[in-house]
């Protein structure tokens, strides 16, 4: 069964109405809410963090409807995407010294995706 945002929606049973079927959820105004991943653990990045060194994000825990597939995106100080750095690892390079480094871990469903960031690690801090 999909996610749907109960947030501020009327709440229908399964059945039907003037639209036709429909499984529990909202509707108004014509239109399903149905909400993409959602993520109650965060991404969490670990490893060295020497020059050289190999970091390692996981994809935090998420639910949503279907199969979860997951897309990386690491960033240097403050956000500055790392061009080709899109795997779950990242190998520490001199231009990430002494600089912060996240993931954004993208989580895409049936329905649609949702981002979230790691903890952020300090380049040449060990």
């Amino acid at each position: 069964m999909a996610n749907y945002d109960w947030s501020h929606q009327t709440a229908w049973s399964q059945g039907a109405d003037a639209v036709g079927s429909h499984d529990a959820g909202c509707f108004a105004a014509g239109t399903w809410h149905l909400q993409g991943p959602t993520n109650s653990v965060a991404p969490v990045i670990s490893g060295s963090t020497s020059v050289g060194s190999t970091l390692t994000s996981t994809t935090g825990t998420w639910s949503g409807n279907g199969t979860i597939t997951y897309s990386y995106q690491w960033q240097r100080d403050g956000g500055t995407k790392i061009p080709g750095a899109t795997a779950s690892t990242y190998v520490i390079t001199q231009q990430d010294e002494a600089l912060p480094l996240v993931c954004i871990v993208t989580a895409t469903d049936s329905i649609s995706s949702s981002t979230r960031m790691s903890n952020a690690i300090t380049a040449g801090s060990s």
